[in-house]
């Protein structure tokens, strides 16, 4: 009987348990005006992980930065700023719809996937196969 008893909360615990966690996702960004409301701020890359295509042969990127080597800032009004090293600096538009950050300087346009978003990581990828064939995972953190 103890047995029984015993088997019966031990189930019932594992069922709460599954359908708590199962109830909230890390996953879960936000809405887009959240994930706009915290991208604000300067995010410092950390590592930018990769591959492109050239003349049919696959190439792999494996950088790790230092501190301040790549840093983004990203502005209230939808503007932001790209820093190379302390000096080289381009600046940029950016937005988010369905969780995909579009970024918008005079030479490129690059839209990229927020797979994590915290108040101290960034991760976002990037992947094309159609034109120019490549795959990025950039990680930063907040400064």
């Amino acid at each position: 009987m103890i047995t029984k008893k015993f088997f019966g909360i031990a189930f019932m615990a594992i069922v709460l348990f599954i359908g708590f966690t199962s109830c909230c996702s890390d996953d879960d960004l936000g809405s887009d005006e959240e994930i706009a409301a915290n991208l604000i701020g300067p995010w410092e890359t950390v590592t930018h992980r990769g591959w492109y295509e050239a003349e049919g042969e696959r190439e792999s990127e494996d950088w790790d930065y230092d501190a301040e080597e790549w840093v983004c800032e990203f502005y209230k009004e939808d503007t932001g700023k790209e820093i190379w090293y302390g000096a080289s600096e381009k600046t940029f538009s950016w937005s988010v719809k369905d969780k995909v950050l579009t970024v918008r300087a005079d030479d490129y346009t690059e839209k990229s996937e927020i797979t994590k978003l915290t108040s101290s990581q960034l991760v976002i990828e990037a992947y094309d196969e159609d034109g120019n064939k490549y795959y990025d995972k950039i990680t930063f953190k907040n400064k």
